[in-house]
């Protein structure tokens, strides 16, 4: 697995050099880079894990499309290389029973789940078009929290060692985003991202995925002049 995140930061690195470069041509023609923060309102798509689903042990895996927000820094050379800093959460909740929830066969007791996997990733990429309408292909690394919470407590409160194997671990981030400008410095902005994150034996066992797509839509700044 270390060689993938070696491959992700070599990557990131060479965008790091090429937006460089890019600035240094750009200070040199007398173009600028362009900076701009956004704020996205998000629909984010938790696929259901369905391995332990069925029979007395879970009635309906940890799973579906909630709700969240996304803040998003950019940076873009003129000649097309683009730095994307971002933060985002959403909110998926489940009502669950079975003998993995708490003990009971599925359909008596139960206990409701949720899942916010918040993340904040750093991602490189290119940003196409010079027109009212850009397009930026962008990937990446990201840090997530994959721990689901169940009846308001993360299922990592009694130290279980399958638990913190998926606590705070590295996530491979990519997608695209699209901006439509308007008058001044405001544009409309639509991204899509997926996420592959890392999930414990337990958090398997209540049905949550490692895959994670996040649908966002919102408006974008530019920064200075």
């Amino acid at each position: 697995m270390r060689h993938h995140w070696v491959a992700v930061a070599s990557a990131l690195l060479s965008v790091f050099i090429s937006a460089t470069d890019a600035m240094a041509q750009s200070n040199a023609s007398g173009r600028r880079l362009s900076a701009t923060v956004s704020a996205l309102g998000l629909a984010s798509v938790h696929p259901v894990d369905d391995t332990y689903v069925g029979g007395p042990y879970l009635d309906h895996g940890l799973g579906g499309v909630g709700l969240g927000a996304a803040v998003m820094f950019e940076l873009v050379a003129p000649t097309g290389p683009s730095l994307v800093i971002e933060a985002s959460a959403a909110n998926v909740e489940v009502k669950q029973s079975g003998r993995l929830v708490d003990g009971r066969d599925t359909g008596s007791g139960g206990a409701t789940s949720r899942l916010r996997d918040p993340m904040l990733a750093v991602l490189g990429g290119i940003t196409f078009g010079q027109g009212a309408t850009t397009a930026a292909i962008v990937a990446g690394a990201g840090y997530a929290d994959p721990v689901p919470v169940v009846n308001g407590q993360r299922i990592d409160r009694f130290d279980d060692p399958a638990v913190q194997e998926g606590a705070g671990h590295m996530a491979f981030v990519g997608g695209v985003n699209v901006r439509r400008a308007s008058e001044g410095r405001v544009s409309l902005v639509v991204s899509a991202r997926y996420a592959l994150v890392h999930r414990s034996r337990r958090a398997q066992e209540l049905g949550a995925s490692r895959h994670v797509v996040r649908l966002g839509v919102g408006v974008s700044v530019r920064l200075g002049k």
